[in-house]
C-alpha cells in the first residue's frame, strides 16, 4: 500500500487527524510532516523538509493546515506559491482548517463538542475566558486554552487534556459530526478503503 504524506502544523493536528483517519479509513498509511508556517506561507526550513521527505512531491502529499489568516483565499494562494518552490501541487491537495474556510483546528474542534456538553463549553468556559481576558492585557484564555479546560474538566485528567494527547474517541467529542464532512470528503478523495 502506498503511503500518503500529510503536511501539518503540529502535534495537536497530528493527534486529531490520526484518530479521525483510523476511525473513518482502514489501512491508510499516513506519514505526517510537521512544519512551521510564517503566517500563511511555509518557512524555508519547512519547504526543504517537505522536499526531502516527499522526494520533491513525487510521493502523494496532502497539506492540512490552519487558514488562520483573515482571508482564506489569500492564505491558500500564499501556500500554493510557497509550495511551488518544492514542485507542482494541485490546490485539490490543500485543505485549510476548519472546513476549508477561515479559521483553525480549534474552530473545528469547537463544532465537535456534543450537544449535551455545548452549554458547559459555550456558557461556562466561554464566560470564564471572557472574564479572564477582560481583567488585564497580560492575561488571555485563547482557543487552545478553552479546549484544554473543557477536556480537563470532564476527564478530570490534565495529562490527556492537551491537544497532542487528547482522546477524540470519547463521549466528549462527536467524530460523526456534520462539521467534519468537508474534511472527510477531502480525505476520502485522497485515501482509499473507507471503513
Amino acid at each position: 500500500m502506498a503511503k500518503t504524506f500529510i503536511v501539518i502544523e503540529g502535534d495537536d493536528d497530528q493527534n486529531f487527524l490520526t484518530q479521525l483517519v483510523s476511525r473513518h479509513f482502514e489501512n491508510s498509511e499516513i506519514v505526517f510532516i510537521k512544519v512551521d508556517t510564517n503566517g500563511s506561507s511555509l518557512s524555508r526550513e519547512a519547504i526543504e523538509n517537505i522536499r526531502l521527505e516527499t522526494i520533491g512531491l513525487a510521493e502523494k502529499t496532502l497539506f492540512i493546515l490552519d487558514a488562520d489568516a483573515p482571508n482564506y483565499s489569500k492564505t491558500k494562494s500564499n501556500l500554493i506559491e510557497s509550495i511551488s518552490a518544492i514542485g507542482e501541487i494541485d490546490d485539490e491537495n490543500i485543505f485549510l482548517f476548519p472546513n476549508d474556510q477561515d479559521g483553525c483546528l480549534e474552530d473545528l474542534l469547537n463544532q465537535l463538542i456534543p450537544d449535551n456538553y455545548q452549554h458547559f463549553f459555550s456558557g461556562c468556559i466561554t464566560h470564564y475566558a471572557e472574564c479572564v481576558n477582560e481583567l488585564e492585557a497580560d492575561l488571555e484564555v485563547n482557543k487552545k486554552d478553552r479546549l484544554f479546560i473543557y477536556t480537563a474538566s470532564l476527564t478530570r485528567n490534565n495529562n490527556f487534556s492537551s491537544g497532542s494527547k487528547r482522546n477524540y474517541n470519547s463521549e466528549f467529542w462527536n467524530l460523526d459530526s456534520e462539521a467534519l464532512n468537508p474534511l472527510l470528503v477531502f480525505l476520502r478523495n485522497h485515501l482509499q478503503n473507507e471503513a
